[in-house]
């Protein structure tokens, strides 16, 4: 369907899209999509409009203004995410083009968040040749009148958003110590989490400070360093149990032994405060909780303060 909207040049087109309620339920879904060349003037403005935006720019400047935030400007090679259901509003001095789409789904939301609390609402892609081949892919669906497979139209939805991620991290990596050296902490804490492990260890993975290692793993990952390696430790001892005959206790023994852990009088005092009680409520919590609290709990002990605190310190002792 070609445009009549003022400022929208001539032979610019959108495909509108009614989600089955199983999409609705299940799935990311265009809601409309375009390819819109936008004249010099133009400004939208919206108090809300439920669903969420996302627009590839191919040239010229986009100024963006959403509620609560300063103005924005998008240009060649940017990636706008803007949640509709708040106040926005879009426009251009200079004007742009761009390839566009409303979307919504069930993880829209989170999708949504996780990326613009970590990139912003303007992504700066180092090359926007994936976004731009996933987003074309549904645009020229729509354009050539073909029927649409929703589950595959959520997933090239789904690469595209994961292909921010992935710009946004490529980004970031450019900085010292950035994401690229957090993944390779993070492969070293796989290969190495039944050893002790120090944080002073996992910072020169990456080149940083412990203090700032510490601060960008947990941005990365929404984990600290601590919290990270003893999922990764649960996680073990989870396989353990489900594939041995090996005893709660056996794992916990086990454990304890790889990772070298010496708890001193002060510290087994504050175990037994945050087990609860004696390694008979670590065994209880284990089955009560299919391994992962009672583990999490087992595998605390008192070293970890003193781990969290000293760079020298086993992390998840």
């Amino acid at each position: 369907m070609l445009s009549s909207e003022p400022k929208v040049q001539p032979g610019s087109d959108y495909y509108l899209y009614t989600a089955s309620l199983t999409a609705r339920e299940l799935l990311l879904y265009p809601s409309i999509v375009g390819h819109f060349a936008y004249e010099p003037g133009y400004l939208i403005h919206r108090q809300h409009f439920d669903n969420f935006l996302l627009m590839l720019i191919e040239d010229g400047v986009c100024d963006i203004l959403l509620h609560g935030n300063q103005p924005m400007t998008a240009r060649r090679g940017d990636v706008v995410l803007i949640d509709c259901y708040a106040e926005h509003q879009y426009g251009t001095q200079k004007g742009f083009s761009c390839l566009w789409m409303h979307f919504d789904g069930r993880m829209a939301r989170s999708w949504y968040e996780h990326i613009i609390s970590r990139f912003g609402n303007v992504i700066r892609t180092p090359s926007g040749q994936s976004v731009s081949y996933h987003l074309g892919q549904i645009y020229r669906l729509f354009q050539s009148g073909k029927p649409a497979r929703e589950p595959r139209m959520s997933t090239e939805i789904e690469l595209i958003l994961a292909a921010l991620l992935d710009c946004g991290q490529a980004a970031q990596s450019d900085h010292p110590g950035g994401s690229d050296g957090i993944q390779n902490a993070i492969a070293y804490i796989s290969a190495h989490f039944a050893e002790p492990l120090q944080l002073q260890t996992l910072a020169d993975q990456c080149s940083l400070s412990p203090y700032y290692f510490s601060r960008l793993f947990a941005k990365e990952t929404g984990m600290t360093p601590h919290q990270y390696i003893l999922e990764t430790r649960i996680a073990s001892a989870r396989y353990y149990l489900s594939t041995t005959n090996l005893s709660v206790k056996e794992i916990e023994s086990m454990l304890r032994r790889l990772i070298d852990v010496r708890v001193r009088r002060g510290e087994e005092a504050e175990r037994r405060r945050d087990k609860g009680g004696d390694d008979a409520g670590l065994a209880r919590l284990l089955r009560a909780s299919g391994a992962q609290h009672g583990l999490q709990a087992g595998l605390r002990g008192a070293g970890a303060q003193q781990g969290r605190n000293d760079p020298a310190g086993d992390l998840a002792a």
